[in-house]
């Protein structure tokens, strides 16, 4: 590998690993409409059950399960 190039190739591996640092520092914001106030994540009460969101049928969805 010549001068250069090898230059080049830490620079911007220096670079990417610069933004891959960045982000924002601190909890995950929850989405919009989203229940619960208190702002805590847990597993919740124990004996109640959580019901799965419904979604669209995926093809990969039966080799999944």
């Amino acid at each position: 590998m010549s001068g250069g190039l090898r230059f080049i190739t830490v620079i911007v591996v220096l670079s990417l690993m610069g933004i891959a640092g960045c982000g924002v520092k601190g909890p995950l914001e929850p989405p919009p409409g989203a229940n619960g106030g208190s702002g805590e994540t847990g597993a919740g009460t124990p004996g109640t059950k959580q019901e799965a969101p419904a979604h669209d049928p995926f093809i990969l969805d039966r080799i999944l399960r």
